[in-house]
């Protein structure tokens, strides 16, 4: 009797600490992605750097106030105090941005305009925040830029393609996005990289490793300043395929061993959906 009590006993102690820990193990932090710019161009931040794609951290069941309060805490030149919120039913409702308080300041989350207030609104992982503010109110609606990619990584010579679209309203004020052709692709230093097409589309590349910061301006039209943070690899570089060539073939000419190709393979994930289809002049990444 004494010993079944006693295992009653240790099992509640058991299924208290589960009930109790597990939750706590459970949760987490989330990663939130944070874009800034002003009268189109991007912001600094307190470091000097383009406010592009700014990462921070939240825990799980945040709002997207949450998030960006955090990205101004961590990288805003004011730090916490150059973002302010009021409560409202609108995208709207800062009345602070990066330090900024003339003019118009909104968000769109992941390329869609945030009708609802910023603590309202779930922040979810991967989520992309793109906060901007235009001094001159005549250009604060069809303003909003964005590329279809926020973020990239590329081998050295890998040509990455970009998508430049523009938000605005129809006559009826339903919001409708279209390719941007025209605008010029640079360096948030200025150094030009190309025109988009009348797709919108601009290719670019980069021959040497590092971080480099990508966004866009119109002559004939003040856009929010679009960013892409592409991330060039020193450990790869790019192979294009050949005639006859397999990922066997590939892998024992640039890896040593045809039994790589497995590596070869996940190395390119991204690329290469069927490890038996490659093509001609594909382009893979090899290690360098």
């Amino acid at each position: 009797m004494k010993k079944n009590l006693f295992r009653a006993f240790c099992l509640v102690l058991v299924l208290t600490f589960v009930l109790g820990v597990l939750p706590a193990m459970a949760a987490g932090d989330i990663t939130v992605y944070v874009s800034v710019s002003d009268q189109g161009a991007l912001a600094l931040t307190k470091d000097g750097t383009p406010a592009a794609h700014l990462e921070v951290k939240v825990p799980e069941g945040s709002t997207l106030a949450d998030a960006i309060a955090a990205a101004h805490a961590a990288y805003c030149p004011d730090g916490a105090a150059g973002w302010e919120l009021v409560p409202s039913d609108w995208g709207m409702s800062m009345t602070k941005i990066w330090g900024q308080t003339d003019g118009v300041g909104m968000f769109y989350v992941n390329g869609e305009m945030a009708m609802l207030d910023a603590a309202s609104i779930p922040a979810a992982d991967g989520d992309c925040v793109d906060l901007f503010t235009f001094s001159d109110l005549t250009y604060w609606s069809d303003c909003y830029s964005s590329f279809d990619l926020h973020g990239a990584n590329a081998a050295m010579g890998e040509k990455i393609t970009l998508t430049l679209r523009n938000a605005g309203y129809d006559e009826n004020w339903n919001s409708v996005t279209a390719p941007l052709p025209g605008a010029v692709v640079k360096l948030a230093d200025g150094t030009v990289l190309g025109t988009t097409d009348g797709d919108g589309k601009a290719v670019v590349s980069f021959s040497a490793p590092g971080t480099y910061v990508i966004t866009a301006s119109c002559e004939d039209l003040l856009i929010s300043a679009p960013s892409c943070v592409v991330t060039v690899s020193a450990d790869c570089k790019i192979y294009t395929v050949k005639a006859g060539d397999t990922l066997w073939s590939i892998a024992k000419a640039t890896m040593g061993s045809g039994f790589r190709w497995g590596d070869l393979f996940n190395l390119n994930a991204d690329l290469v959906k069927n490890p038996r289809r490659i093509y001609v002049g594909q382009t893979l990444r090899v290690p360098a």
